[in-house]
């Protein structure tokens, strides 16, 4: 989900202002952008309204929309 990434820095957000706004810890987080977890429904939910996306958007390796 690298349109994850893209999208926070665009936003020019930080991991921990990103993990709090979709109440998931920031380490968990970091390792969800890296690649290395997936997150839970409910927090991809949350991601999808915050940065007003679809989820097919967020789960793209590209950029659109």
């Amino acid at each position: 989900m690298r349109n994850v990434q893209k999208l926070r820095k665009l936003y020019g957000k930080t991991q921990l202002e990103i993990s709090n706004a979709i109440d998931y810890p920031k380490p968990l987080y970091v390792a969800f952008e890296r690649g290395r977890i997936d997150l839970p429904p409910r927090q991809i939910q949350a991601l999808c309204e915050y940065f007003n996306v679809t989820e097919e958007y967020l789960r793209k390796e590209t950029e659109e929309k």
